[in-house]
Order: structure tokens, then C-alpha cells, then sequence
């Protein structure tokens, strides 16, 4: 009698235990398949585009993703001037369960970009009209610069190398810098085309080169609330030349059109020297060169 009763009981259990799994296999079918996606990106990318005004946001599609999250795909970034930035194939977005009862709400993301990896978490305060960002923490690596959008729309130039590093941003109120930002560059070419020679001036013999390679380009630089991107330091390390370059970007729309205050210091190696010949006594008598790079972007003034 008691061994038909234990018998009934695990048969009740296992029958529970079914009846949970299909109930929850149902629920998942129905999540996935019936998410409103259309509906759920354009909320996703209109509350974006409130908290930055400066930004606007496309996205492809959207799906629920499990642990519980958001799955977006096909996600660009453009400027105010509708010029696109940077874009990414897929990012998954998981919120923090804690904070969705509290005041400021957090979100994990992680996705790819340019061939590379971009994750990190972002934080977002209510406010009365729009959610306001209150920080964000990044993470790149191995991202293509040749594959990033802003950069293709670089004329003249051609970039490329992988991007590695860190951006912190914050709207605290306590400091105008809201975002900085310590980067490696590896591996990395530029390129400059022979019709750049008048833009060159002094630097025009260098055009005889045709490419410069560097091996690593470490960058720190802080972006202020006056749209200013300073350039705290950078180092360059390349086979033709080392150098240095410092000052400040005014940051315009569209990107060519921001302003250029820099100063920048060439050492060269001995490769370089031997291939520019008589040029090369000239631009670097004292064993350096220093210039500053004014004008834009799109015109530059060496």
C-alpha cells in the first residue's frame, strides 16, 4: 500500500514536472515568434535619439533574447548632418533586475562592431520628459578602423588598423569633461593621395612615401560639454617616423567639418630619411620636424 502510494506520488511529479516544461516551451514560442519587433525598435531607437539629441538611431530588427534581454541587429549611429558614424551587426542588451525598481536603471550590452567587440554597461536616470543617460562604461576591441563608417567618409585619406580601448561617460555635473577615452591603435596605415600634395605644404615631401605604417598609436583624450575633443597625449610608433601629437578637435556636423588645432612632432628613422632624399635635410635639420595641422577635416592646412 505504501509502496503504490510513492509510486502515484513520483508519477504526480513527473506529470507537474512535464505539464511546467510544455507550459514554459509554449510561453517561449509564443515570446519569440510573436514579439512585437517592429513596434519595440522604433521605441528602442526614439528613446536613444531623446537622451542625445545629436544622435540618431536605426535598427533593424529586435528579439527577445534569453537569459532575459533584447537582441538588436543591424544597429547604425548617425550625426545630426544624417552622416553615419559607426554600426554594429548584433548587440544584446540585458538590464540589471534590481535597478527596473529603482530610480536609475542599469543595462549590460555586448555586441559586435566592425568586425570587432564592443560591450560595456550604460545607466539611465528618469527624468520628466525622457530617460537621461547617466553614465556609460565601454569596452572596444579589435575593431577595424578601415570598416568604420566615419572614417570611409574621410576623403583623401585612406585609415586603417584595429582599435582597441576604453571610453567612460558621464554627466555628473561636477566637471565639463562628460567623456574620456584611452585608445590603442595597432597595426594601422594612412595613406594620403597625390592630389593631397597642395594641402601638405611644407609636408609635401612626404607624399613621395606614399603610405606610413605604425606599429602602435596610444591616444588619452577628453571630449567636454563645448563639443571639444582634447587630445591629451598620443604617442606614435611606426617603421618610417615616431612622433607626438597634442591640441584640440571642435567637434562639427557632419565630422569633416570639425575644426583642427594640433601640434605634432616627427622623429624620423633612417628609412625614411634615405628615401627623401635632399627633402629630408630640410624637414628635419634638428633630427625632428614640428607643425601644427589647422583648417578641417575635409581641408586641411599643414
Amino acid at each position: 500500500m505504501r509502496y503504490c502510494y510513492k509510486q502515484r506520488k513520483e508519477y504526480n511529479m513527473k506529470k507537474v514536472f512535464l505539464y511546467f516544461i510544455y507550459i514554459a516551451a509554449v510561453t517561449i514560442f509564443f515570446i519569440y515568434y510573436l514579439f512585437p519587433s517592429e513596434e519595440v525598435k522604433n521605441y528602442i531607437a526614439f528613446k536613444i535619439s531623446n537622451a542625445n539629441p545629436d544622435i540618431t538611431v536605426t535598427i533593424d530588427n529586435v528579439k527577445p533574447v534569453f537569459p532575459p534581454g533584447l537582441g538588436l541587429y543591424a544597429i547604425s549611429f548617425f550625426s545630426e548632418g544624417q552622416v553615419k558614424l559607426i554600426e554594429s551587426e548584433q548587440m544584446k542588451i540585458t538590464p540589471g533586475l534590481l535597478s527596473l525598481f529603482r530610480n536609475k536603471k542599469i543595462f549590460s550590452f555586448k555586441g559586435k562592431s566592425c568586425q570587432g567587440i564592443l560591450e560595456g554597461k550604460a545607466s539611465f536616470i528618469k527624468s520628466d520628459t525622457s530617460p537621461k543617460i547617466a553614465a556609460v562604461t565601454a569596452k572596444l576591441s579589435g575593431i577595424r578602423i578601415n570598416d568604420i563608417p566615419a572614417v570611409k567618409n574621410l576623403e583623401g585619406y585612406k585609415i586603417s588598423g584595429i582599435l582597441d580601448g576604453d571610453i567612460i561617460y558621464s554627466e555628473n555635473g561636477e566637471s565639463d569633461e562628460i567623456a574620456n577615452a584611452k585608445l590603442t591603435v595597432s597595426d594601422s596605415a594612412v595613406a594620403f593621395s597625390e592630389s593631397d600634395s597642395k594641402k601638405m605644404g611644407l609636408l609635401a615631401p612626404l607624399l613621395k612615401v606614399g603610405e606610413f605604417k605604425f606599429k602602435t598609436i596610444n591616444a588619452d583624450m577628453v571630449i567636454d560639454n563645448n563639443r571639444k575633443l582634447q587630445i591629451k597625449g598620443c604617442t606614435i610608433k611606426g617603421e618610417q617616423m615616431n612622433g607626438d601629437i597634442s591640441g584640440d578637435i571642435r567637434l562639427k556636423a557632419p565630422l569633416k567639418k570639425s575644426v583642427l588645432n594640433l601640434k605634432a612632432t616627427i622623429r624620423p628613422h633612417p628609412t625614411l630619411v634615405a628615401t627623401l632624399g635632399k627633402a629630408a635635410s630640410f624637414l628635419f635639420k634638428k633630427g625632428s620636424f614640428t607643425f601644427k595641422i589647422s583648417g578641417t577635416f575635409e581641408k586641411p592646412r599643414f
